[in-house]
Parts: C-alpha cells; structure tokens; sequence
C-alpha cells in the first residue's frame, strides 16, 4: 500500500490549496465532509496563525472508535503552539488495516486537496489501535516526520513495525494502569536497537487519550530533536525552559522516591540536552542514583513485575484461544472464577502500589481482549465465537454496564432479540445511563418499536 499523496502530489494541489478557506480559525470544526466522498468526514481544527497561502504542518489523528472531535481534542494547545493544523477522521477505528489504508488515503488526497500542506511538516498520532496504524502508515509512506504513539505501540504485521530504514521520530506515551504498558516499555527497547530516535512516557491513568500537555510536550521534544540535528536554529531560551522542565520533574521524583525515574529524566537530559549545556553535575548526581541499593532494588522489581505481568498475560489469553480452539463451549466458566479471583487477591487488593498496577492492568487487558474479539466474531458473523465471549464476558463482569452493553449490541447485531434486551436490561439495572449511546446504535434499530426496549429505555433518566 503506497499513500502516493504524501509525496506525488503536491504540485498538482498548490492552485487548490490557495484558495480561500471557509474555515474558522480557532474552532475545532467536528465534522468536513470528504469532496466525492460525503459519507465520510474529518474533524478539522485550524490554529490561529493559520494563512491559507503559507505552508501549514498537519498532523493526521487516528482515533480507535472513529471519534474525529475526542481525538482533535488533545492536539490543539499543541496546534496553537506550533502552528499545526489538526486532522481526525471519523471513519478510521479499529479494524481490517486494508480497509482503514484505503480510509486514509481518501482522507490524505482529500486534505491535501484544501490546505497548503509543508510536505517537511507532515506528522501523525494515534491512540490504542489508532497508534498502530498511524505508525504502520508512517513506515509504509516514508513521509511522516514525527508519529506520536498512545496506548499502543505497532503493527502485529512485521512489514509494518519501524526499521533502521524508516527516519521518523517516535513519541509514545501510555498510562500506569494501561493493559499496553509493557508493550510501550519494550517499544523502547526496540526502537533502540533499531537507532530511531524515540522517547517513551508514562503518565497516571488507564487507556485513554493522553491530556494536551502529555501532547504537547511530544512536540516540544520534536522540536528538540530538530535543533540537534542542525533542521532549525539554535533556540536559547527555549533550551533552557526544556532543561527547566525537566530537571524540576526529576527532583520532584527524587522527593517521591521514584529513583528510576528520575534516573530516567536525568539520563534524558544528558542525552538531549549535553551539546547545550555543561551537566557534569547532573552526569555525577545520576552515577550516584544508579549506585545506591534502594535504586538496584526499585530495578530488580520492576524486572520482577514485568516478568510475571508478561506470564500472567501469556496464561490467561492462551486459555482464550485453548477455549476458542475447542468444538464445544466451555460447560462453565470455573477456571475464569478461580484465575479471576487469585488476581484480586494476590495484586489487585494488594498494598504494594506495583503489584496493584500490575493486576488492574492484567484486568484491563483481559477485558480488552474479550471486548476486540467480541467484535471481530461479530464482523465475521461467527456465531461460536459470539457466543463464547458473550459467556465469557458475562462470567467475569456480570456486574459492568459497559461489558452488558456491548454483549447486548453485539447480540442484536446477530438478530437475537431476546438475549439484546436480557444484557440491555442488565446493563441499565447496573447503572447505564448513556440514552443517547443506544439510540444512536445502528444495532438496536430493529427494537425501537419494541415495547421492552422501549421500556428499558424509560428506566434511563
């Protein structure tokens, strides 16, 4: 797959692009319909500074659940700041990457179509299975100058993960309690060995979209990056309020004890930040971290953790596809009970602040994973498989409105009434209160004139 936009066809839209823009500035703008192609859409924010004769950076967002106004949203102090137009289609989510290729491409022909785009400015982001595919088009385009990974880090297709080949920055950002959070750790990992310039943070929260100054602080290292490479002029006094804010992050995690980040905010201001600045100081303030026992220890733990995370994960998603491999459905649902049960007890009800993080985050991923191939067996029409995660779901969080919810969609999606309205009515009863997400649902459309639905609905207030 070639976005041949990204780098055929600038000269041919120049003319297109100086026209005058009915867009206004400084509003985030939820809905432009593609030209030719209506029945799909972006949410567009242009920044103030925006002159539709002058070269723009763009950065292309790709949200998971096609959500153009929640992804734009985070972009836009970072927008303001420098000068980028932010794009978010509302077609893209998760699913076949041939199909969401195809998305993209309409959406980038499309973009570059109406804005003066500075084709050395292109960037893109994504969060969850939206950083996936912003990073496999990064690599598959060759045309993106920085990618800003969230909640996920690549492509399962090889062809597709970042190589000693590819030039872009990498940016990732995950949350403490996201089910990814090893996944962007070892992220690192690779990238290093690959020599691509990245930098992985996390911040306190579960998976979701990262707030704007976790964002913005993506570009600020961009920006970085470019001065050290000698792309933009040597900018003083921005230099220095990146080392200001970096060393007051470090020493605020010396006060908390966090020894390894620090060590990691000290290391990364050394690495960046040396050719500017004489950080002797800083070099023997982090060799003496790195040698105190409490640091070793704070190392040989979250060794621990993420072995044990990492077989945790392989022995409950091998049990799913050992199940999901079987010609009958499980009897009951014990094995789940007990595994379930031990995670509570041993991690997540624990007192050690890691090991709680840990086990909230194996929750979320097995939750996730239940959630993702609920709606793969759905798309398939695969029945079995509908079935199996229906229980499976219903075993393990009888008592989540959002789990009874999306069994009750997914069910009458396959045209099973009954069982949509039994896990609707769960839901509302656990405490759904989200109306409009129901009558919005295209799946539930068949059940409008039914008076159960109907009244299920009425118990909303």
């Amino acid at each position: 797959m070639k976005f041949y936009p990204l780098f055929l066809l600038f000269s041919s839209l120049i003319t297109a692009c100086l026209q005058a823009q009915p867009y206004e500035k400084g509003v985030l703008k939820d809905t432009v319909h593609l030209i030719g192609t209506p029945e799909e859409s972006f949410a567009l924010y242009l920044p103030q500074s925006f002159d539709p004769k002058s070269p723009s950076a763009v950065i292309f967002v790709f949200d998971p659940a096609g959500r153009g106004n929640a992804g734009a949203m985070p972009f836009i102090e970072a927008a303001e700041t420098y000068d980028i137009i932010v794009v978010c289609s509302n077609n893209s989510r998760n699913a076949a990457y041939a199909k969401n290729f195809d998305i993209a491409q309409r959406w980038f022909d499309d973009v570059f179509s109406r804005f003066n785009i500075d084709q050395n400015l292109i960037y893109a982001a994504g969060f969850s299975g939206g950083s996936r595919l912003a990073s496999a088009i990064g690599v598959i385009s060759g045309a993106f100058k920085g990618v800003i990974g969230c909640g996920a880090s690549f492509s399962g297709n090889p062809g597709q993960v970042p190589y000693k080949s590819d030039h872009f920055y990498y940016y990732g950002l995950v949350g403490t309690l996201d089910m990814n959070y090893q996944e962007m750790l070892n992220a690192k990992q690779w990238l290093n060995r690959m020599n691509l310039p990245n930098r992985i943070m996390t911040f306190d929260g579960k998976h979701h979209w990262p707030d704007s100054q976790e964002i913005s602080s993506a570009f600020h290292w961009f920006r970085l990056q470019d001065i050290n490479n000698n792309r933009s002029p040597t900018d003083q006094v921005f230099l220095e309020s990146y080392l200001t804010t970096w060393l007051d992050k470090a020493h605020d995690m010396m006060k908390t004890q966090n020894l390894i980040g620090a060590a990691e905010n000290y290391e990364h201001i050394i690495n960046t930040l040396n050719p500017h600045f004489d950080l002797d100081s800083i070099s023997g303030h982090l060799k003496q971290i790195r040698k105190t026992r409490e640091y070793k220890k704070a190392v040989s733990e979250r060794e621990r953790i993420s072995s044990l995370e990492n077989r945790w994960t392989e022995k409950l998603v091998g049990r799913i596809s050992l199940e999901t491999e079987q010609e009958s459905l499980p009897e009951d649902f014990r094995w789940w009970h007990k595994e379930m049960d031990q995670l509570h007890q041993d991690y997540i009800d624990a007192e050690k602040p890691e090991m709680k993080d840990m086990g909230l985050r194996l929750q979320s991923m097995i939750t996730a994973v239940a959630i993702e191939n609920l709606e793969l067996a759905v798309s398939q029409n695969n029945s079995k498989d509908i079935l199996y995660y229906a229980l499976l779901m219903h075993a393990n969080w009888p008592k989540n409105a959002y789990i009874q919810f999306r069994i009750a969609r997914a069910y009458a999606l396959q045209g099973k009434d009954e069982e949509s309205l039994s896990h609707l009515k769960q839901a509302v009863n656990n405490g759904w209160t989200n109306k409009s997400w129901i009558l919005k649902e295209k799946a539930f459309e068949s059940l409008a004139e039914d008076k159960e639905f109907q009244l299920i609905l009425e118990q909303i207030r």
